[in-house]
């Protein structure tokens, strides 16, 4: 009974399914990226002679040995080598799946930009980069627009409290990629001021629950026996969220601890080794 293989039907259809097996999404989606990181020109240069002295030889070394075993890619090991080599097609075989299942999920992000790019252009165009990440699910996620809105709400902090924006400290919290308007911190930020008190911490650990369904917050006080500190009472005092979030679906945290102590730089450095 004659064996019957399929075969390819025409010289160019080989060609383009070689061509779309060895360039890949990644040399579109990443190689302009990575060539800018790596110097341009001197990069491609690189690229190429990679190409020439090893893409190219490996191809050719699968296309003789799938002609000279006329197999498929765990038998034609099986057939010109020892039986041992077997597990080298079922390697190739398990590394073809894997690669699938990212270019499954890289192909749906590209899809998604490319729908996004037609159906909310204005939003695409106005921070790609955020966008995308916004895509993705990152932390934040909020772009060059998120920084602007950071470096504006220390801004008005600093005129707030009298300080310089270089000592302000921002911390986010809230749903990832959603830019919270400027106006209220503007009006927020004064008020929030105003209300501060000795006795706020429970209204501050209040305040950053956000979707949070209890709020977290603990203080101790000691007195020291330390050496030119004795009988000094020092209080450290901490409050978190982010504990069972129904939004984002990844889980983020923010942590403050608070603390009566006065420490240099140094001393802080030093604590922390």
């Amino acid at each position: 009974m004659e064996n019957n293989r399929a075969q390819w039907g025409s010289k160019i259809g080989f060609i383009l399914a070689a061509a779309g097996s060895a360039v890949g999404l990644g040399n579109i989606w990443k190689f302009p990226g990575k060539a800018f990181e790596g110097g341009g020109g001197a990069y491609i240069l690189i690229y190429l002679a990679i190409v020439v002295l090893i893409g190219f030889p490996v191809m050719l070394s699968e296309l003789t040995i799938g002609r000279a075993a006329q197999a498929n890619a765990i038998d034609s090991f099986h057939k010109l080598g020892y039986r041992g080599f077997k597990w080298v097609g079922v390697t190739g075989v398990a590394v073809a799946f894997i690669v699938t299942s990212y270019y499954c999920h890289v192909g749906g992000w590209v899809l998604r930009y490319v729908v996004s790019y037609i159906t909310e252009a204005q939003t695409v165009y106005a921070d790609p980069l955020g966008y995308f990440y916004g895509l993705l699910g990152y932390n934040a996620a909020t772009g060059e627009t998120g920084l602007a809105c950071a470096r504006e709400t220390c801004n008005i902090a600093s005129q707030v409290i009298g300080c310089e924006p270089q000592q302000i400290l921002v911390a986010s919290t809230g749903v990832i990629g959603q830019i919270l308007p400027i106006d209220t911190f503007e009006t927020a930020v004064p008020a929030a001021y105003e209300a501060l008190s000795a006795h706020g911490g429970a209204d501050a650990a209040r305040a950053i629950m956000t979707t949070d369904t209890h709020s977290k917050e603990y203080a101790v006080s000691y007195v020291s026996d330390a050496e030119g500190h004795a009988d000094n009472v020092y209080t450290v005092g901490g409050m978190c969220k982010g504990s069972g979030m129904i939004m984002p679906n990844m889980a983020t945290m923010i942590a403050i601890i608070t603390k009566s102590i006065t420490q240099t730089p140094a001393d802080s450095i030093e604590a922390a080794a």
